[in-house]
């Protein structure tokens, strides 16, 4: 089977495939000026820099308690 990266490059685009979690990365990906189509697939995780939330199904569609929102602050060093 042919990647996502590879499908695309197959239809002619230019495809990157990068880290999704990284800003700097995807800033620096962005500003490639391709002369063809361009996309990038960012590989992610749900609920990525918080222990409970992470690859968790339950809070796709679920909500935080507040006490849950305050540790997802707290590990995302956001207090």
């Amino acid at each position: 089977l042919m990647s996502i990266q590879q499908k695309w490059r197959a239809s002619g685009w230019v495809a990157e495939e990068i880290y999704g979690h990284s800003l700097p990365l995807l800033i620096d990906t962005l500003k490639i000026k391709p002369s063809l189509p361009f996309t990038v697939i960012a590989n992610t995780k749900k609920g990525h820099g918080v222990s409970f939330l992470t690859n968790d199904m339950a809070f796709h569609t679920g909500i935080p308690s507040p006490e849950q929102v305050l540790q997802a602050k707290k590990e995302l060093g956001l207090l």
